[in-house]
């Protein structure tokens, strides 16, 4: 299984995008949108202190130390919440969804039997 933060990762530092034109990337921006959507339907079902950690920093870009500000509370505090919905995350994905590398070499998720309806 492919993890999803190195997935993260590497998307936000630009890698596997290199050198291909506009219309190469439709078929990677469609998928990374249905990714986005099953990701996200996993963000929502954290609880509310790690889930707004998690669009605050991955959605929004936030820094620690601005959530931190944001939420009236210390960067510490930040890091320790981000970590804890990490691991929520990571292991709510590993129970529902498969990642893995297509033919393309496009990282993709494919939902578990059981939870295409939750």
């Amino acid at each position: 299984m492919i993890d999803f933060f190195e997935y993260l990762d590497d998307r936000d530092h630009g890698l596997g995008d290199q050198g291909q034109s506009e219309e190469d990337h439709q078929p990677q921006l469609l998928e990374r949108r249905e990714m986005s959507e099953c990701v996200q339907e996993f963000i929502d079902r954290l609880p509310e202190t790690y889930r707004s950690v998690m669009v605050l920093f991955y959605l929004e870009s936030f820094s620690v130390e601005e959530i931190a500000g944001i939420l009236g509370t210390s960067s510490v505090s930040i890091r320790v919440r981000l970590h804890r919905a990490r691991e929520e995350l990571r292991a709510l994905l590993e129970e529902g969804c498969d990642f893995s590398r297509d033919e393309r070499d496009v990282f993709v998720c494919t939902r578990k039997e059981g939870e295409e309806d939750e």
